[in-house]
């Protein structure tokens, strides 16, 4: 699914179900994941992840997830998947960011489930995981342009950053103003 993209340049690259949202803007990414990811919806996320990579090449990608409060972990087929995929495009990534809003045990609950992520993918990039967009503001858009090369607008990132994490809260409800018209 692509759409053209608004005058912020940010573009429509992916949906699955309701369920996750993707948008590019330069050479970043943005996934939003409005529920747990299932292994069909796994397998959309490795196929997009596979198109955008090959778009990008020969230059590096960086990828910005924004998870819905309080989802449920993936079972062990869609976790194996998402492994599989920062295994393979692991080289071409610069950085990873993630923005888990939350509290108590399910946060302590998401960040273990990262750190699993991670260690099993053999990561050549830069992750962190934020409880806050600005904790990630603070820190992605230095160590992207240090990987990469690319400088990126603080308030425009920011803006991409709202509406991927509006459309998380919101799901297939919320409104996109970059989306087609029906």
């Amino acid at each position: 699914m692509q759409a053209p993209s608004n005058s912020s340049g940010l573009e429509l690259v992916g949906e699955y179900a309701g369920k996750f949202r993707s948008w590019r803007w330069k050479n970043v990414v943005f996934f939003g994941w409005a529920t747990s990811i299932c292994t069909p919806g796994a397998e959309a996320y490795a196929t997009l992840m596979d198109s955008l990579s090959k778009s990008t090449r020969p230059g590096k990608l960086s990828a910005i997830h924004l998870v819905a409060k309080n989802l449920t972990l993936p079972e062990l087929e869609p976790r194996a998947i998402v492994t599989e995929v920062l295994r393979v495009h692991g080289e071409q990534l610069a950085c990873v960011g993630a923005v888990v809003e939350g509290t108590g045990f399910w946060l302590s609950a998401m960040r273990s489930f990262t750190t699993g992520l991670l260690a099993l993918s053999a990561r050549p990039f830069e992750m962190r995981m934020h409880g806050e967009l600005d904790e990630l503001l603070a820190w992605f858009p230095q160590a992207h342009k240090r990987r990469t090369g690319v400088e990126l607008g603080s308030a425009e990132l920011r803006q991409h950053l709202e509406t991927a994490r509006a459309w998380c809260q919101h799901g297939a409800a919320a409104h996109d103003p970059r989306d087609p018209a029906p």
